[in-house]
């Protein structure tokens, strides 16, 4: 049930966004048609400046998670593990993940990564 009310808000999400983003595109042209190019680049200026500042306060009302990891770590971390496994053959018709698993299925797009994954000995690569 959590899944389908979780698509459920995406979708309706997205079309809220869609309809949001019809309405100024439409105002903006009726703008510029009736009352000038310069006051059709004006508004949405002068919106755009409103966001920022909006946004700029009411940052201290946001909820910042303190990150306990680097991203670039975690991503240094991949490129050294392929880089020294980069001698074992991958195959990506041999493997198995089991459903409900929390291991990533390897990746057709950036292949030379899968290698990081791979595990060459249990005890030494999983400890």
């Amino acid at each position: 049930m959590r899944e389908t009310n979780l698509q459920s808000f995406f979708n309706w999400y997205y079309v809220a966004s869609m309809f949001a983003a019809l309405i100024p595109v439409t105002l903006i042209v009726y703008i510029q048609d009736n009352l000038g190019w310069k006051m059709g680049f004006g508004v949405p200026i002068m919106l755009m400046f409103l966001s920022a500042i909006s946004f700029f306060l009411a940052s201290s009302f946001y909820i910042k998670l303190k990150a306990r990891a680097s991203l670039l770590t975690g991503l240094a971390q991949v490129v050294v593990a392929s880089l020294r496994k980069r001698h074992i053959e991958v195959l990506s018709e041999v493997y198995h993940i089991r459903e409900r698993s929390m291991l990533q299925v390897l990746s057709e797009k950036i292949r030379f990564l899968n290698k990081a994954c791979m595990i060459k000995n249990p005890q030494e690569d999983l400890t």
